[in-house]
């Protein structure tokens, strides 16, 4: 698993000059490099999806807040520390935990729940 991560990641990192056709020090600065690890958070690092449902989030609401402000950052801070300190498990997480407590006992299998199932 962690292999198949390096080689997308490597894949990804070469072919980003290519096409922005050039490379800039503001381009990865660690503000940039901080953007994976705060959508794998805020999704859920526990599930597949997870990661995913972090990217549509944040992309969602930096331009959404971003229209609004300019200290987007500040308040998708807040928002993001929120979520880690009542929901660890990130938004997929909170999601698979809200469809298994309505789930009915002893009824076969939800689909849902097996998309967002951990490991």
């Amino acid at each position: 698993m962690v292999a198949g991560a390096g080689v997308f990641a490597s894949l990804a990192g070469a072919l980003f000059a290519p096409f922005n056709r050039a490379v800039a020090p503001f381009l990865v600065s660690w503000v940039k490099s901080s953007d994976p690890v705060l959508m794998t958070l805020l999704g859920g690092a526990g599930t597949f999806w997870g990661p995913v449902v972090g990217v549509v989030i944040f992309l969602i609401a930096r331009d959404v807040i971003g229209a609004l402000t300019n200290a987007w950052m500040l308040y998708f801070g807040l928002m993001f520390v929120a979520l880690v300190l009542f929901r660890p498990e990130g938004v997929a997480g909170m999601v698979k935990s809200l469809l298994e407590r309505r789930a009915p006992r002893g009824q076969g299998s939800n689909p849902l729940r097996l998309i967002l199932r951990s490991g």
